[in-house]
């Protein structure tokens, strides 16, 4: 919050019509003689020139007198003493009289709404959207109503004991995860495209986002290897949340046979509503709220990572399946992600970890449950009668 804070104050100098203030260093102003435009005379009185900002409209030029100054330089110098004693180059002067009467709320609402636009690094949709609502729900309830000028505008050394500001103890914060046993009763609950989309995220530690955006044609051959390329926001296609989430992810064999039954016949997005529209993370979400698993979708990514760390596997592939960022010695090591062999024996060591159930036969053969139960009445049946008969 306090960096959406930073964010919308950097824009509070009036908007569009003053987006430039905020790059202004100041200004020395320049001298003149009005009787002797050519060669300085010593006995003649010199002016300074300089802008200044007026309320309510663009800046003006004013002149001040000098006085008589025997060199060129020191009348700058007597000018730049004036400009300073008025203010002139003070921030604190500037935003006062630039804006007095936008509101905080009004110029939030200015530099929201650009964000999306801008050049340089635009965020994400869903980064928006979390700014805004963090500007909603803590900031403009507090600071909206109040003008511009009245916004503390330079960085506050916090006396955090004094507030008694609450500590983050990272040990001590929820980060739930979920079981194999879990996971595989999950499995046997939900409908195939849940069961399917649930194994998917366990078995090789996707974001929510990144299985919504997966299609047929990301999977090589086989299902083996799925290459990360984009990733679903409110059902609108985005760029991954990083640059390393750009990615190969080696998939298990055992889940890699599932896929390639899901897929077979499909074209395009791989889950979808009954429309053929892309999913949203609500829905999804719902289906696994109903098998009584409230922790969210990081709760199959933190099983992964686990599960990878148990095996043994080097930390620059779980870097590179999980779309964490690599630091100078993984990029050194780029080799060995272009090993498929050397990818693909990790992968197979580490395995799932959970059962697939009868999501991974049940594209094979069909289950029938009476037969089932029928076949277990006739096997208890001729085990009481001492044996098979």
């Amino acid at each position: 919050m306090l960096q959406i804070l930073q964010d919308t104050k950097s824009a509070l100098d009036g908007g569009q019509e003053h987006h430039r203030l905020f790059r202004r260093k100041g200004q020395r102003g320049n001298v003149y003689q009005p009787v002797h435009p050519g060669k300085w005379n010593r006995q003649a009185p010199a002016y300074g020139r300089f802008w200044v900002d007026v309320q309510g409209s663009k800046r003006r030029r004013r002149t001040v007198s000098l006085g008589v100054c025997l060199t060129k330089s020191l009348a700058r110098e007597r000018l730049r003493e004036f400009i300073e004693r008025a203010g002139i180059n003070s921030n604190c002067v500037l935003h006062e009289r630039t804006a007095p009467g936008t509101k905080f709320e009004q110029q939030a609402e200015w530099w929201i709404g650009g964000l999306t636009t801008r050049r340089r690094r635009p965020p994400k949709p869903a980064t928006v959207y979390a700014w805004r609502h963090c500007l909603n729900k803590w900031i403009l309830p507090n600071l909206g109503k109040k003008l511009v000028s009245e916004v503390e505008f330079y960085p506050r050394p916090w006396n955090y004991e004094f507030i008694q500001l609450p500590l983050v103890v990272k040990e001590k914060q929820n980060r739930p995860t979920i079981t194999d046993v879990e996971i595989s009763a999950a499995l046997r609950n939900v409908r195939k495209r849940y069961a399917v989309m649930f194994a998917l995220l366990a078995g090789t530690g996707l974001r929510i986002g990144e299985v919504l955006a997966v299609r047929t044609t990301d999977f090589a051959p086989g299902c083996r290897v799925l290459h990360i390329r984009r990733s679903v926001w409110r059902r609108c296609e985005q760029e991954p949340k990083t640059a390393s989430a750009v990615r190969l992810v080696d998939i298990a064999e055992p889940l890699a046979l599932v896929l390639c039954r899901y897929t077979t016949g499909l074209d395009g997005h791989l889950f979808t509503n009954l429309k053929g529209g892309l999913l949203d993370q609500c829905n999804v979400l719902d289906a696994l709220h109903e098998v009584g698993k409230r922790g969210g979708f990081h709760v199959f990514r933190r099983f992964r990572f686990a599960l990878l760390r148990k095996a043994g596997v080097p930390e620059h592939l779980i870097k590179l399946w999980l779309g964490h960022s690599q630091d100078l010695t993984d990029r050194y090591a780029v080799q060995l992600y272009e090993d498929v062999a050397y990818r693909r024996e990790w992968c197979e060591r580490a395995g799932l970890g959970l059962e697939l159930g009868e999501l991974g036969y049940k594209g094979l053969f069909a289950i029938r449950p009476s037969h089932v139960a029928q076949t277990h009445r006739e096997t208890d049946f001729r085990i009481g009668c001492g044996g098979w008969i």
